[in-house]
């Protein structure tokens, strides 16, 4: 029997929001200002409403590690 281990490549918004600790707010907020970490939108058109927003993991943690950290423990 074998194992299989799925990796993902890019995050949807909730997922980003649930295992990286950002508010979804804060992230939306941060793609209108272009503060943010890279993004695609896979479906609908540019400018518009709809369409699905993906965040590619690693441009994602990458943007993360850029970020000022907490304080210190």
């Amino acid at each position: 029997m074998s194992s299989t281990t799925t990796i993902k490549l890019n995050l949807t918004e909730t997922e980003v929001v649930e295992s990286r600790g950002i508010g979804r707010r804060q992230l939306r907020a941060m793609r209108v200002r272009g503060t943010g970490p890279k993004w695609l939108k896979v479906s609908g058109e540019l400018g518009k409403r709809g369409g699905r927003i993906l965040y590619p993991v690693t441009s994602l943690d990458r943007w993360l590690a850029t970020r000022p950290g907490g304080g210190e423990i």
